[in-house]
C-alpha cells in the first residue's frame, strides 16, 4: 500500500523553531487599508505592506487599529492543518495530536502535529495527507437583476422568490445590520432577520458549533466543529433590535472590506430605498432584491490567517471544507435545499478537477447526485494577473518558464508545475537579484534526485524544488518551487528567476509544462516568459460538479469582462459553465443600514447563479410540498433536482446559446426564465 503525503508538510516541520513566548517579539507582517482604484481591478489592488517585530500583546493592539487590515506572524507553528483522505469514511480513529474538525465523505479536515502525522502515515486507512494552502483574500442589481431576468420569475405567475430553500455564503464577513438581509413589515418595523445562522471560524469566543449543538441552541443541527464563535437565528435578532453588534463578529466595514454583504445582497437581499450610500448618486434608489430575496440565509466566514496568539492558520483548504460541513448540516436540520456561494479560490494546482480539496468540494453534492446540494463558485478575477505559464519541452532541449518578483514582505512564493509523468524531465532554478541582473543557477532535481534546496545568495532567502513522478491525484507529475525564509522571518526576495527544464526523455504529444503561482495578497509574483492567459479559473472552480461562473457585463450579446478568469482546465474540461453580470454592480453597503455601493469582480457575478439555483430549489420543494399535499404516492413524485442537473441547465439556459463553449462567457450569460423553463 502507499501513502502521498504532500512534501509541504515535512518542508513546513523542516528547521521549524519553537513559538516564542508570550514576552518574546517576533516578525509579523502588517498589511494596511487597500488602495481605492476605480474600474474592475478594485478590491483586487495589493495592501500595503511591511513588517515589524512584535509581541503577542502588541500585535493584537495593532490589529485593532482602524488602518490595519491583517496582521499575519512568521513563526512557523508546530502542527498543520491538513485534509486527510480515506480508504473508508467510516474512520474513528482517535489519534493524539490530530484535531478533527470536519468530514465530507471520505476526506476528513483538521490539524495535525508533526507526530500526528507519522502516526496517520501508518494507518491502514489513510490513502493521503495534504496541507492547506495559504490564499489571498481579495476576491449594478438595480440593472443586473432584471436584465438576468429574475424579476419576471418573482412576478406571477410563477411568483417564486425563493422562500423555500437556503443560501448558503462563505465569505468575508457579513453586515447582519443592514436591512438587505431583514424581513420588515410594510411601516419597516423589524419583523426578524433572514440570517438563520452565522458561524465566524476567526472569532477566539467560547460558543464554539459543537458548544452551542451540546446547549441546544442549534435548532436541530449537530455541530462537530469545536472552535470559532457560533451565531443563533436568536442571537442575530437580538443584535438587530439592539443595533449592535458583537466586537469580534462586527459590521464586514467598507472600503475596509464589505465584500460579504455586497455578495450576499446580490444572491438573496431583500427591497430597500437606499440612503447613506458611498456615493450619494446611488441614494434614494429602489433596490430590487436580490436573486432569491425570500431565502434564508446561512453565513461562514473562514479563519485563512492566525490571528494574534493563535496556534495555527486553517488555510483555504481546511477552513472551506469545515464551512460546507456545517453549511449542510444547516440545510439538514432546517430541511431545506441549499445553493452554496463561495468566493475565494486557490491558483496552484493542477486545474483537473482531481486534487483532494475539488475531491472533498465534489463529495459535498455526491458526486452531483445527491439531491438539493450545489456549489456555486466565482471564476477569479485573475486573467491579467499573469499567473499561468506554459513550455513545450522536447527530447534533449531545454526550454524556460520565467517569472519577476518584487519586494514586498510575504510568507512564502509558491509555484506549481504539472506535466505528463511519462516525460522524463529536468529542471534547474535560477535566480538574479535585482543588484546585479545576472541570472545564477540555485537548485535542480531530476528524477534520479526529485528534492533539494539551497539558500539563496544574500540570505534572501532558501529555495527549494519537489518533483513528484505518478502523482497520487492524477497519475501527473508535479514540480514544487518553494522559496522562503528559515529563521521565522518574511520574504522580501525580489529580482528576477527562470526555471530551466530540460528533455531527458519527452513520449507525449506536445511535451507541454503549465506552471501557476498561488496568489496572496502581497501578490509578489508574476510569470514573463512563457505566460499565456486562460486556464487561470481558480480552485476549487474546476471541480467537476462545482458551478464555475464568469464575469460579463448587461450589454446584448454580453461582453467578457477583462479580468475574469478564463478556461478551460488543464485536462480541457469546459470551465465557466455560464456568465452573470460582474461590472460595477450596485448592492448593500456594509456599514450602513440601507447604503449601496458598486463593486465588480467574478465575486459579483457567481451570487446571480446563487440566487438563481435557490430559486429552482426552493420552487421544486414548493411542488414537492404540494404533491404530499395531495397524496401523490412517493414513486410519482417530483423529485429534488441535484447538482448534475443544474450545472447541465445553466449550460443551456443563455438566450445566444448556440451549443458552443467561450473561455470567459462559458455557454453564455444567466438568463433565470429560461432556466425555469428548461425545468418546468
Amino acid at each position: 500500500m502507499s501513502l502521498s503525503i504532500d512534501p509541504f508538510i515535512s518542508i513546513h516541520f523542516q528547521d521549524q523553531t519553537e513559538s516564542f513566548g508570550p514576552d518574546d517579539a517576533a516578525e509579523v507582517i502588517i498589511e494596511g487599508e487597500r488602495s481605492q482604484v476605480a474600474g474592475a481591478e478594485a478590491f483586487a489592488v495589493a495592501r500595503e505592506c511591511y513588517t515589524e517585530k512584535l509581541t503577542h500583546e502588541e500585535q493584537r493592539a495593532r490589529a485593532a487599529q482602524p488602518n490595519v487590515v491583517r496582521i499575519t506572524s512568521m513563526v512557523r507553528e508546530d502542527q498543520v492543518a491538513v485534509l486527510v483522505r480515506l480508504r473508508s469514511p467510516d474512520w474513528k480513529v482517535d489519534v493524539p495530536g490530530f484535531t478533527r474538525n470536519s468530514q465530507l465523505g471520505d476526506v476528513v479536515a483538521g490539524q495535525a502535529t508533526q507526530e500526528a502525522i507519522k502516526i496517520l502515515a501508518k494507518d491502514r486507512n489513510v490513502i493521503a495527507i495534504e496541507a492547506s494552502r495559504p490564499v489571498a483574500e481579495d476576491g449594478d442589481c438595480i440593472h443586473s437583476i432584471p436584465h438576468v431576468k429574475a424579476t419576471l420569475v418573482h412576478a406571477p405567475p410563477i411568483k417564486e422568490t425563493g422562500s423555500e430553500a437556503l443560501v448558503g455564503i462563505i465569505d468575508s464577513g457579513i453586515d447582519v445590520l443592514h436591512w438587505a438581509f431583514q424581513v420588515r413589515d410594510a411601516n419597516g418595523e423589524f419583523i426578524r432577520s433572514r440570517i438563520i445562522g452565522i458561524w465566524d471560524q476567526r472569532s477566539s469566543m467560547p460558543v464554539t458549533p459543537r458548544s452551542a449543538t451540546s446547549a441546544g441552541n442549534t435548532a436541530g443541527a449537530d455541530y462537530p466543529q469545536d472552535y470559532g464563535r457560533y451565531h443563533s437565528a436568536a442571537d442575530i435578532d437580538g443584535y438587530v433590535r439592539s443595533g449592535t453588534v458583537p466586537g469580534d463578529l462586527g459590521r464586514n466595514d467598507y472600503p475596509q472590506d464589505g465584500h460579504g454583504t455586497h455578495v450576499t445582497s446580490i444572491a438573496a437581499g431583500s427591497k430597500f430605498k437606499s440612503a447613506g450610500s458611498y456615493d450619494s448618486k446611488d441614494d434614494q434608489l429602489d433596490f430590487p432584491g436580490g436573486v432569491a430575496p425570500e431565502a434564508d440565509i446561512v453565513v461562514v466566514i473562514p479563519k485563512l490567517t492566525a490571528a494574534p496568539g493563535d496556534p495555527a492558520s486553517l488555510g483555504y483548504s481546511v477552513s472551506h471544507v469545515d464551512a460546507l460541513a456545517f453549511i449542510k448540516e444547516t440545510a439538514r436540520a432546517a430541511e431545506k435545499p441549499v445553493a452554496v456561494n463561495v468566493s475565494l479560490g486557490m491558483n496552484a494546482g493542477a486545474h483537473d478537477g482531481t486534487s483532494l480539496l475539488e475531491l472533498a468540494f465534489d463529495q459535498f453534492s455526491g458526486g452531483g447526485r445527491e439531491p438539493g446540494l450545489v456549489i456555486v463558485k466565482s471564476a477569479g478575477n485573475e486573467q491579467t494577473h499573469g499567473g499561468h505559464a506554459e513550455a513545450v519541452v522536447t527530447t534533449g532541449a531545454t526550454a524556460s518558464i520565467g517569472w519577476s518578483s518584487n519586494s514586498r514582505p510575504r510568507g512564502r512564493d509558491y509555484l506549481e508545475f504539472w506535466f505528463r509523468s511519462a516525460d522524463d524531465l529536468d529542471f534547474e532554478l535560477w535566480y538574479a537579484p535585482p543588484t546585479s541582473g545576472v541570472l545564477t543557477p540555485v537548485v535542480a532535481v531530476t528524477r534520479a534526485t526529485p528534492m533539494a534546496s539551497h539558500p539563496l545568495p544574500g540570505g534572501l532567502g532558501v529555495c527549494y524544488l519537489v518533483l513528484e513522478r505518478l502523482h497520487h491525484d492524477n497519475g501527473d507529475s508535479r514540480l514544487i518551487v518553494l522559496v522562503r525564509m528559515n529563521q521565522n522571518k518574511a520574504l522580501q526576495a525580489a529580482g528576477q528567476w527562470e526555471l530551466r527544464i530540460t528533455g531527458k526523455s519527452v513520449l507525449t504529444g506536445g511535451g507541454q509544462v503549465h506552471g501557476w503561482v498561488e496568489r496572496d495578497n502581497a501578490r509578489a509574483l508574476r510569470f514573463t516568459t512563457g505566460a499565456v492567459p486562460g486556464k487561470v479559473v481558480s480552485i476549487p472552480g474546476t471541480a467537476r460538479t462545482v458551478i464555475s461562473v464568469g464575469a460579463c457585463d448587461v450589454s446584448t450579446p454580453p461582453n467578457v469582462q477583462s479580468f475574469s478568469s478564463q478556461g478551460p482546465g488543464r485536462d480541457g474540461r469546459e470551465k465557466p459553465e455560464v456568465a452573470a453580470p460582474g461590472h460595477d454592480i450596485l448592492a448593500a453597503q456594509a456599514g450602513t443600514t440601507v447604503g449601496l455601493v458598486a463593486m465588480p469582480g467574478t465575486s459579483m457575478a457567481a451570487p446571480h447563479v446563487t440566487g438563481a439555483v435557490a430559486l429552482l430549489l426552493s420552487h421544486r420543494q414548493k411542488q414537492i410540498q404540494e404533491e404530499i399535499k395531495k397524496g401523490v404516492p412517493l414513486l410519482a413524485r417530483k423529485r429534488m433536482l441535484n447538482a448534475a442537473q443544474i450545472r447541465a441547465g445553466l449550460s443551456q439556459c443563455s438566450p445566444h446559446f448556440t451549443g458552443r463553449w467561450d473561455p470567459g462567457l462559458g455557454y453564455g450569460c444567466l438568463d433565470v426564465e429560461r432556466l425555469f423553463q428548461i425545468f418546468f
